[in-house]
């Protein structure tokens, strides 16, 4: 694993970036608590760490995402308790799920969509990655979902989907 960078989680398009750029460059993502996150540095041989910038609004990068089995991403879970553990996700998983979503939702380009979700969190990501492969939109709120911002976005025609979960 020479090839790590180290991504600090954040809820920013920039954050959505800086993975997706790792991906094309066959970086392997080390997803961070905060800049000095030393166990997981120093756990993956992390030597390059970035710090996201804040911003929101639409995001329009269509990514051709690839499926090979090589490592594009190591994620931290603890599942209900404990220390979190490394997940590691081949760019074959995250392809092989994207599509398999797409096609069931019949995504296609015309999708203009309001991301609900902190783009930090696996499904908010994952939705980010969904539209991208097919070169769609998506809407991140700044101050989070807000369903009055999504009641005017669909009165003015500027998203035709939604994702979001259970407050």
């Amino acid at each position: 694993m020479l090839n790590n960078i180290g991504v600090v989680s954040k809820n920013s398009l920039s954050y959505v970036k800086a993975i997706f750029d790792a991906y094309i460059k066959n970086q392997t993502v080390v997803l961070l608590r905060s800049v000095d996150d030393q166990a997981r540095l120093d756990l993956m041989n992390v030597k390059s760490v970035i710090e996201p910038a804040d911003d929101f609004g639409w995001f329009d990068a269509a990514y051709n995402f690839n499926d090979s089995d090589d490592l594009a991403q190591v994620s931290f879970t603890s599942g209900t308790e404990g220390e979190p553990k490394g997940v590691l996700l081949t760019h074959k998983m995250l392809s092989d799920v994207t599509v398999r979503l797409n096609d069931v939702m019949e995504l296609d380009d015309s999708v203009c969509e309001y991301v609900g979700v902190p783009t930090n969190f696996s499904f908010g990501l994952g939705r980010f990655r969904a539209i991208s492969a097919v070169g769609g939109r998506a809407f991140l709120p700044e101050f989070g979902f807000n369903p009055v911002e999504i009641r005017d976005m669909l009165k003015a025609g500027e998203i035709n989907a939604i994702s979001a979960v259970p407050t």
